[in-house]
């Protein structure tokens, strides 16, 4: 059984702190340019470098590279990752044989860095976000740590909402429980995952609910815990593989017990079941770049606000005559658009993508069905 040690709140959860990078999933609803060869967070859609570079370099202002750890789905992108970061050791990619969801890569990556220091602390970071001013993020991830070394509270980040978001799950504040470095750490009342519109109207307005940002901070001993009490059948598996950590069983028992994890997210696997949950709240921008809509959101756009990109392209043209609001993204392509407003347009030679921004969401859907079909036609 695996037990939390009392810590003291104390400046020395500077030498247990570690970081714990998320960088698997295809990002299906950035289709057609993130696919399972290269997925979003490698794509160079911001600020000349990839989701997963700023990412990087965020938790590399907190940490040195021997305390930063990858999660990955499969060998496929431990090239581009080594490639990207030269200074980060190979030993620190923890590579899932399958993805199970966040739930169970959050465990896996627990029990790697809790085998190097039991009483590690990690700054659990999302490969395709955008957050602005990093300073403030630095406090936030800071002050999380120190509550969650001291204590046995999950910690999450709340992020003031500034639409109807559907896409992302919302926690609902609740009573004052601390105050570290002039920030307030909140008891969580619930979690909702992704509610439906009305509902997140009703969230926004309500003053109390934030948006859940998926910047996790907790000890690695009190999230395996949680998983111990809350999904069980997430944690026997993860408790076969971590007997065999540090043997020549390791790989073996990784690859034949992984892939039996149930597949599912932390939202529901721990957020909405756990009591020991506190919030800080995040004074920054945040954005999870989860659709095209959050891209359009994220670019510089002209007088009618449309926004247009030429990926990995600059010499190809996008022509606009009386069109407003819309995202145009070419890739390889030319690209003409007319008197339409509100649109997603990207255009490549892996395939063309046209739907509202609104609807951006429902992308995932569509291409899953595309899969589908191509899959029985056999291409």
């Amino acid at each position: 059984m695996w037990k939390v040690k009392n810590a003291n709140m104390t400046s020395d959860y500077k030498k247990h702190l570690y970081a714990l990078v998320l960088a698997g999933g295809p990002g299906k609803r950035l289709w057609p340019l993130s696919t399972e060869k290269t997925p979003k967070q490698f794509l160079r859609l911001f600020a000349g470098k990839t989701l997963f570079e700023l990412t990087i370099d965020r938790v590399r202002k907190l940490l040195p590279w021997k305390r930063i750890y990858v999660g990955i789905v499969g060998n496929k992108y431990k090239e581009i990752i080594l490639g990207l970061c030269p200074r980060l050791p190979p030993a620190n990619i923890i590579v899932e044989p399958e993805g199970r969801d966040s739930g169970p890569a959050h465990g896996l990556g627990a029990l790697y860095i809790r085998k190097k220091d039991p009483d590690a602390v990690i700054v659990n970071a999302a490969a395709d976000q955008i957050i602005d001013p990093e300073k403030n993020y630095l406090k936030a991830m800071s002050v999380a740590a120190e509550y969650a070394y001291g204590s046995k509270m999950l910690i999450a980040v709340g992020v003031v909402p500034s639409y109807a978001h559907t896409g992302v799950g919302y926690i609902h504040k609740g009573k004052k429980l601390s105050r570290i470095s002039k920030t307030d750490i909140f008891n969580i009342d619930n979690f909702t995952e992704k509610p439906r519109s009305r509902i997140a109207r009703d969230y926004i307005n309500s003053g109390k609910h934030f948006w859940n940002a998926n910047n996790y901070v907790w000890r690695a001993d009190v999230y395996l815990s949680a998983l111990r009490k809350h999904a069980k059948n997430i944690y026997k598996w993860l408790e076969l593989i971590d007997r065999a950590l540090g043997t020549n069983n390791e790989k073996t028992a990784l690859k034949k017990y992984f892939p039996k994890v149930p597949k599912i997210s932390i939202d529901y696997a721990i957020s909405e079941k756990a009591k020991n949950f506190a919030m800080i709240i995040g004074e920054y921008y945040w954005s999870d770049v989860s659709n095209w809509q959050e891209v359009w959101n994220n670019l510089e756009k002209d007088k009618a606000k449309n926004a247009v990109y030429s990926f990995t392209h600059p010499k190809n043209l996008t022509i606009l005559l009386s069109a407003k609001d819309n995202l145009v993204v070419s890739a390889g392509v030319d690209v003409v658009v007319t008197k339409v407003k509100g649109l997603v347009i990207v255009a490549s030679q892996k395939g063309v993508l046209i739907t509202k921004k609104e609807y951006s969401q429902d992308v995932k859907t569509a291409v899953s069905l595309l899969m589908d079909k191509k899959a029985t036609l056999g291409n």
